[in-house]
C-alpha cells in the first residue's frame, strides 16, 4: 500500500513590482476552489450554479444533467468561482449522451463555455446549444448568445446540411469576441451561408473528430489553453481538443483578445447544453479544471496568497503561496505569476544533471500532477505579468523580497530513493533556480543547448516531520525564474564538526566530568550560484553530543549553531568511550564526528 507525504517548497525571492485589486470571493458554500469533481458531483454541489434546465441527477452516481431527453430543454452550469484562465488552463471531463424509449434523433450537444457575463448567462435553445443566438424564424436573431464568451461546442445534430453544419458530429470553437472593445454575443454560425441573421464567429473547427457522440458511451475530453509566450499582438495561444486520447482540433486563440478578462485574468467555466425537437440526455460525469497559471496579490504584512492547484493538498494536488518579508523596503502590495509545468521525471533528471554541479539529483514526482491523476515531477514558472519582458520582472529598483512555496503531495513509492538516503545522512535537497533566457517562458531550455537551465541551489530548509507533513525553504536574488524541487543533490555536504575536547588520550578515572568543547559549521556549498553568493544557504539545526558508554552522564551545557559548544563528558567508568558529536543543518543533512578516549 502506498503511504502519502507532503511537503512544503519554499523560496524567497526578489520579484518587481506590480500593484493590482481586485478578486473574485469564493461561494459561500464551496469548499473547492477549482472544479474538482473526479468521481462525480454528489459532493460540492454548492459550487455550481444551475440554470435553466441544468440538475442534479441521480441513478448509480450523482452527474450533472443540463438538460433532458426532452424537447425544447436550455441548460447551464457555471463553477461559482472565476478561474484563471489568461495564463493557460487544462480541464478535463466526461460526457455521456443517452436516449431513452423509442430510439429517436439525438440533438443538439453541449458546450464547454468560458464567459464573463454571469452566473446566470444562459444562451438560447436548439441548436444554438445553449451558449449562442437562436430560436427565431427571422432576422435579426442578435440578442440571445452569451456575451463575452468563448465556447467549444460537442455538436451532435446536422442544423443546416447545405450551408452551416457539415454533419451532425462536430466540434467547434466559437467566439464573436470584442468590437470597439464591446463583448459580443457569441454565435453558433460556422459559415457566410448561415440561414439566419448570425454573425460567424467560428475559430476552429473538425468535421468528424472519429467518435460518435452520442452512441450512449462515456467520452473523454481533455482541453488545453497554452496562452502566447511573447508580449507583441500577433502573437497566439493555442487550444487543444482530445476527445477519447486523440487530439482531434487545435487551433489558435488569444483569450484576452476574445473576452474582458477580470484582475487577474480570470472568468467562470462551465458547460452549457440544449435541444430542439430533436433530444438526448446531455450528462456530464466528472470534471476537473486546473489552471495552469495564477497570480498572487501580495500585501506587505499581510497573510499570504494561496494558489489552489486541483483544489489543493485536501484534494491530492498542490498549493502554491506568497507572503511579503515585513520590512520597509518593500512596497504596499505585488503580484506574480506561477505556473506549474507537469514533466517526466527522466526528462527533469536531464535539465537538471545539464549542469555538473549539481550532480545526480533527484527530482521529486508529486501526487496528481497535472491535476488528472497522472504523478510527475514539476518546474515551477515564475513570472511577473504587465512587464515587458516578462521574465525581467522589471528593473533594479523595482524589487522585493518575499517568501513563496508549494504544498504538494507524494507517494513514497515513486521517491524510493528520497526515502533511503533521507534514513542514512540526506536527504540532500535541492530548490534549484534557473533561467533559460527565453522572454516570458524562464523554463524554456536555452536554445543554444549549451547554458544549462538551472545555475543555482537557493535551499535553506528542509524536513519532513513525521507522515504526511514537511517543510523547506529557499532564497533567491532574481526575477522571473524556473524553480525544481529535488533530492540527492549534488554539490551539497553536510555540516562541519570539530571537536577539541575531549581528545584521543588517556584520561585519569574522576567522579567529576571532563569539560566537553566542539563547534558545528554551516555547510559551505548549498548554493553553488553562478552569480554572487548571498549565503549561508543551509545552515546548522542542531549540534548534539552523546556518549558511550554510560549516556546518563551526558550532560550538554551550552550550544548555539555555528558558535562553541560545551558540555561534559564521563571520567567515572574506567575502559574505552566514545565521545559523538551529530550536527543536522537545516536541509536535514545529518553529519557525525566521534572522538575516542580512554579513562584509566
Amino acid at each position: 500500500m502506498k503511504t502519502a507525504a507532503i511537503l512544503r517548497f519554499v523560496v524567497v525571492a526578489v520579484i518587481a513590482v506590480l500593484v493590482v485589486g481586485g478578486s473574485t470571493a469564493a461561494w459561500a458554500d464551496c469548499a473547492l476552489t477549482s472544479p474538482n469533481f473526479t468521481a462525480d458531483f454528489a459532493s460540492n454541489e454548492d459550487c455550481l450554479m444551475l440554470n435553466g434546465n441544468a440538475l442534479f441527477h441521480s441513478n448509480d452516481s450523482t452527474v450533472l444533467r443540463l438538460t433532458e431527453d426532452q424537447a425544447g430543454q436550455v441548460g447551464s452550469a457555471w463553477f461559482n468561482v472565476q478561474q484563471p484562465v489568461k495564463g493557460g488552463f487544462s480541464t478535463a471531463f466526461q460526457f455521456q449522451f443517452t436516449r431513452e424509449g423509442v430510439a429517436h434523433t439525438p440533438a443538439d450537444g453541449i458546450a464547454f463555455v468560458i464567459q464573463n457575463s454571469s452566473l446566470s448567462a444562459l444562451g438560447q435553445g436548439g441548436g444554438s446549444i445553449g451558449y449562442a443566438d437562436g430560436g427565431c424564424d427571422a432576422p435579426p436573431c442578435k440578442t440571445g448568445g452569451i456575451p463575452n464568451s468563448l465556447a467549444i461546442e460537442f455538436d451532435t445534430f446536422n442544423n443546416d446540411s447545405a450551408t452551416d453544419d457539415p454533419n451532425a458530429n462536430h466540434i467547434a470553437v466559437q467566439s464573436c469576441g470584442l468590437i470597439g472593445g464591446v463583448p459580443q454575443p457569441n454565435s453558433n454560425a460556422h459559415g457566410e451561408n448561415s440561414p439566419f441573421d448570425f454573425p460567424v464567429c467560428l475559430i476552429g473547427s473538425v468535421a468528424s473528430p472519429g467518435t460518435t457522440m452520442s452512441d450512449g458511451n462515456p467520452h473523454i475530453v481533455v482541453i488545453n489553453y497554452t496562452p502566447p509566450s511573447c508580449t507583441i499582438d500577433v502573437c497566439l495561444g493555442t487550444l487543444t481538443v482530445n476527445l477519447d486520447g486523440h487530439n482531434v482540433l487545435t487551433t489558435s486563440v488569444t483569450l484576452e483578445n476574445e473576452l474582458n478578462l477580470n484582475d487577474g485574468g480570470k472568468a467562470w467555466v462551465g458547460f452549457t447544453s440544449a435541444t430542439g425537437a430533436a433530444f438526448e440526455n446531455h450528462d456530464i460525469l466528472s470534471w476537473t479544471f486546473k489552471p495552469e497559471a495564477q497570480s498572487a496579490t501580495i500585501t506587505n504584512g499581510g497573510p499570504a496568497a494561496i494558489l489552489n492547484f486541483n483544489g489543493g493538498p485536501a484534494n491530492g494536488a498542490y498549493e502554491y503561496d506568497a507572503q511579503l518579508d515585513n520590512t520597509d523596503q518593500n512596497p504596499a502590495s505585488v503580484v506574480v505569476q506561477v505556473k506549474p509545468i507537469p514533466i517526466d521525471e527522466e526528462a527533469c533528471e536531464q535539465l537538471v544533471d545539464a549542469n555538473p554541479k549539481f550532480g545526480h539529483a533527484q527530482c521529486f514526482v508529486y501526487k496528481n500532477a497535472d491535476g488528472l491523476g497522472n504523478d510527475s515531477a514539476l518546474l515551477f514558472e515564475l513570472t511577473c505579468p504587465g512587464f515587458t519582458p516578462d521574465d525581467a520582472c522589471g528593473s533594479a529598483t523595482q524589487k522585493f523580497f518575499a517568501t513563496l512555496g508549494t504544498v504538494f503531495t507524494f507517494d513514497k513509492a515513486e521517491n524510493e530513493g528520497f526515502h533511503l538516503l533521507a534514513s542514512t545522512i540526506g536527504p540532500y535537497p535541492g530548490w534549484l533556480k534557473g533561467d533559460g533566457g527565453v522572454a516570458g517562458s524562464p523554463c524554456t531550455p536555452n536554445p543554444d543547448n549549451v547554458t544549462p537551465l538551472f545555475q543555482s541551489n537557493q535551499i535553506t530548509s528542509f524536513s519532513v516531520v513525521g507522515d504526511p507533513t514537511g517543510t523547506t525553504k529557499g532564497k533567491s536574488g532574481g526575477g522571473g525564474s524556473c524553480w525544481v524541487a529535488t533530492y540527492a543533490t549534488g554539490g551539497e555536504l553536510p555540516p562541519g564538526i570539530k571537536i577539541t575536547s575531549p581528545t584521543f588520550k588517556t584520561y585519569t578515572q574522576s567522579s567529576t566530568p571532563g569539560v566537553a568543547s566542539y563547534t558545528c559549521s554551516n555547510p559551505k556549498t548549498s548554493q553553488n550560484s553562478l552569480t554572487s553568493a548571498v549565503g549561508p544557504y543551509l545552515t546548522v539545526a542542531t549540534c548534539a553530543q552523546s556518549q558511550v558508554p554510560n549516556p546518563n552522564q551526558l550532560t550538554q551545557t551550552s550550544c548555539t549553531p555555528g558558535q562553541p559548544c560545551t558540555g561534559k563528558f564521563d571520567l567515572s567508568v574506567k575502559g574505552v568511550h566514545a565521545f559523538q558529536v551529530t550536527s543536522k543543518d537545516t536541509g536535514g543533512n545529518v553529519n557525525i564526528n566521534v572522538v575516542l578516549y580512554n579513562v584509566k
